[in-house]
């Protein structure tokens, strides 16, 4: 990049530039050239007074028409029919509104193009000292030291003719304008565009700002292509900078460098609020929050406009090993898929590890290297909401699928309220070579009745011959995956015990645990408990309870009838305070009892100490829960239970 153009666009990034613009800012808009406007003037004066001012310039030709004519009158309302032409190409001024870093304008020009690029509520236009008074900081001023052809009904406000130009600097009537241009000349850096230094007096107006203020004045640039050697001197030695390229190209490298750094320019108070806001609405319909702190601003929430379209685009650059690493498939993390809980494979990449990082949001770049930690680069994966459906049980129901691909797996995983069901199609030779599945369990869900409905799709869909369709895709078991049924059948027991609490007590959950085993034993204690009832569980196989008995308290069983007698053997503990899906019970007392037990050994330990190991030859145990212990009353033990 030009180094002039590369210390412009700095200035311009600090909001540290006001713009003069010229004519040739209008041509590709059909604004007539000078010539253009010359030779009109010549036609409108007669083929003498063409004659004898054909070579001459636009100040010169303007000031001859007046006196040959006495006809200034005419020249305006010439002026009028020229520049009531057909607009074409704004493009130019459509790429200046895109750049709320220029809120100070003046133009030479005639023309309303500039203005008309704002809206109305966004700029003022001031052509006279009275006008001035109507500048706003919060707005863009645009200054028409020119006058313009809104005007032409006060032919003394155009400035065309050379006595126009000679009396611009001596009159009153643009003392104001004047005092605003040399205030902004000592403020701001200048930048010209759509000037060839022909017809116009931009040398004479910097000439006579540098004479009023000075050394104090800021740099000036000018953009212009293919200038001569003459005029570029002409430029050096008034301390102009030369950029040698049209308006649109110098604005267009100015839009594309602001675009990559004016998050980093709000960041660290380099341009105000105002700017950013200003410019990322308009150049990508975002918005987003500013929080300030010692260091600078954080920006946070970046969003876009309602009914607009928000699109990421990530660059970065990593080392040729790496590349390989990821393309290879050898991932060492994973990544939460938006929308969902499902995640999906991605390799980890420490910002370190990074030669370069850009991250825009609709061409606005807002992060670079130095503002991540890290990046995950994951496969391509599509989120879809459907249905779910398993025929033979007339079961359907929504559920999330995320699909991507993997070293010729096709994943397909699927976010129910219980579960995630993990289906994987391998593809080989151009045919389905196998699908594998299986069911990850979620820690928790949000709504029973939904949790029953779900396990019994998945009993159904483990059961040979059953078809589950998904997404347009149908697949089907080749067989019977009893373990699988009976540890749903389990789970559904649990959500059972938990429908029964909610229906049956007063109690309500807000969220619920997924089944464990410990979790299924605690609702059992719960609902028991507040029901009032006991509730029978398997014997754990080869289970057995094992005491001492001293010979020597008469209050004992003799060690004889232990060898061959049947009991029934209670046990009674404190259980305390268990919890179950977020909330709390208070149980006092579990009383368990083994109904038919015998003694599977008696084994003497001293001359008066025997170990007695009793087994139930029942398969189940009844348990009950109780506030108080149990109390027996001759063969009667009462437990505080209704059953």
């Amino acid at each position: 990049m030009d180094k002039d153009l590369e210390r412009l666009i700095k200035y311009i990034r600090k909001e540290d530039v006001a713009l003069f613009i010229g004519s040739g800012f209008s041509f590709k808009a059909g604004a007539p050239h000078v010539c253009d406007i010359i030779e009109e003037i010549l036609k409108e004066g007669g083929e003498k007074f063409a004659s004898e001012n054909k070579d001459k310039n636009l100040r010169d030709v303007s000031e001859s028409f007046v006196e040959y004519c006495d006809g200034r009158n005419d020249l305006i309302s010439l002026l009028g029919r020229l520049f009531n032409f057909e607009v074409k190409d704004t493009s130019d001024q459509d790429a200046l509104r895109k750049i709320p870093h220029f809120n100070t304008i003046f133009t030479t020009n005639y023309d309303t193009l500039l203005e008309n690029a704002y809206p109305q509520a966004e700029r003022v236009v001031i052509t006279s000292n009275a006008g001035s008074s109507y500048a706003d900081d919060k707005k863009v001023n645009i200054y028409k030291v020119h006058g313009d052809i809104t005007t032409l009904n006060a032919p003394d406000g155009i400035i065309i003719t050379e006595s126009d130009y000679h009396n611009y600097f001596k009159t009153g009537r643009y003392e104001l304008i004047w005092e605003t241009l040399k205030l902004a000349f000592s403020k701001k850096h200048m930048l010209f565009i759509g000037y060839s230094l022909e017809d116009d007096n931009i040398i004479d107006i910097i000439k006579s700002v540098r004479s009023c203020i000075g050394q104090s004045m800021k740099g000036m640039f000018l953009v212009a292509p293919g200038l001569s050697s003459s005029k570029t001197e002409q430029l050096r030695a008034n301390h102009v900078a030369y950029i040698d390229a049209y308006a649109d190209e110098v604005l267009s490298t100015v839009l594309s460098s602001i675009k990559d750094n004016i998050a980093d320019d709000v960041r660290h108070n380099n341009v105000s609020k105002e700017t950013y806001d200003k410019f990322v609405e308009l150049n990508g319909d975002l918005f987003s929050t500013l929080h300030k702190t010692e260091d600078g601003n954080v920006i946070k929430d970046v969003e876009v406009r309602k009914g607009q379209k928000r699109e990421d685009t990530i660059q970065f650059t990593i080392p040729i090993e790496l590349k390989e690493t990821i393309e290879q498939h050898h991932f060492n993390d994973k990544i939460t898929v938006i929308g969902s809980s499902i995640q999906v494979p991605a390799y980890r990449i420490g910002a370190e590890k990074m030669i370069r990082f850009s991250h825009y949001i609709n061409g606005i770049k807002f992060n670079s290297k130095e503002d991540i930690s890290c990046l995950y680069v994951a496969p391509k994966f599509e989120k879809k909401e459907t249905k779910l459906k398993v025929p033979s049980i007339k079961f359907a129901e929504p559920v999330i699928v995320v699909k991507y691909a993997e070293n010729n797996i096709l994943h397909i995983d699927i976010e129910t309220p219980i579960c995630y069901i993990k289906f994987e199609i391998h593809f080989g030779s151009n045919r389905i070579h196998d699908v594998s599945s299986r069911v990850e369990s979620k820690d928790t869900y949000t709504n029973n009745t939904d949790a029953l409905k779900w396990i019994d799709a998945l009993i159904a869909m483990s059961k040979i011959d059953q078809s589950v369709k998904i997404d347009g895709i149908e697949i089907k078991s080749n067989n019977t995956n009893k373990r699988a049924i009976a540890d749903y059948k389990k789970i559904k027991e649990y959500y059972s015990t938990i429908r029964d609490i909610e229906n049956d007590t007063d109690v309500t959950f807000t969220m619920y645990n997924q089944y464990s085993e410990a979790n299924y034993i605690n609702a059992l204690y719960v609902y028991h408990y507040l029901t009032g009832k006991g509730f029978k569980r398997d014997v754990p196989k080869n289970a057995r309870l094992t005491f001492v008995i001293d010979t020597r308290n008469e209050n004992n069983m003799p060690i004889e009838k232990f060898k061959t007698d049947t009991f029934v053997m209670i046990q009674c503990n404190p259980l305390g305070t268990i919890e179950l899906n977020g909330k709390h019970f208070n149980i006092p007392y579990r009383t368990t009892a083994f109904m038919d037990c015998h003694a599977d050994s008696v084994t003497p330990l001293n001359d008066f100490e025997y170990e007695i190991v009793m087994q139930d030859a029942k398969t189940s145990y009844l348990t009950w829960c109780s506030d108080t212990q149990p109390k027996q009353e001759g063969n009667t033990l009462n437990i505080g239970c209704k059953e």
